[in-house]
């Protein structure tokens, strides 16, 4: 199972480099069409607010599956070092915790200015992390 996390830790970090770089592309369309606006720099502050909360959120699932890597009880409570698939299950039946808030994607997703699929990628890495803690390494998304 050890190398199904090294398959299930490049399938996160895809993802989420995917999202970085939808955020990092959508931050100068919102700069640019919104500056003649009077609240330009209010919504550009919260749009630096909520790609700081999303990004933090992908870390903090990214830091929890590396620490199941590792072999870090702490990460799920003792099962990786029992079981890494168990331990992979029990980071994913967590994940609501760990990522960004749903109504924060879904927010993002619908910006209006550019096509962003957030939810569309994380739900798709997800359902991959899941293969993987089933052990289906064969049928996860390349």
């Amino acid at each position: 199972m050890q190398s199904g996390f090294h398959g299930a830790q490049r399938c996160w970090s895809a993802a989420a480099r995917r999202v970085q770089a939808s955020l990092d592309d959508l931050t100068p369309v919102v700069r640019e069409r919104c500056a003649p606006l009077p609240d330009a720099a209010t919504i550009d502050e919260a749009l630096a607010d909520a790609i700081d909360e999303i990004t933090a959120g992908l870390e903090r699932f990214g830091e929890a599956l590396a620490m199941l890597g590792d072999g870090d009880a702490d990460a799920d409570g003792g099962a990786a070092s029992q079981d890494p698939a168990a331990g992979l299950r029990a980071l994913l039946s967590r994940a609501g915790e760990l990522l960004p808030p749903s109504d924060l994607i879904q927010l993002m997703d619908e910006n209006g200015f550019i096509e962003l699929s957030l939810e569309t990628t994380l739900k798709a890495a997800l359902r991959d992390l899941e293969r993987f803690a089933q052990g289906d390494r064969a049928h996860a998304s390349r």
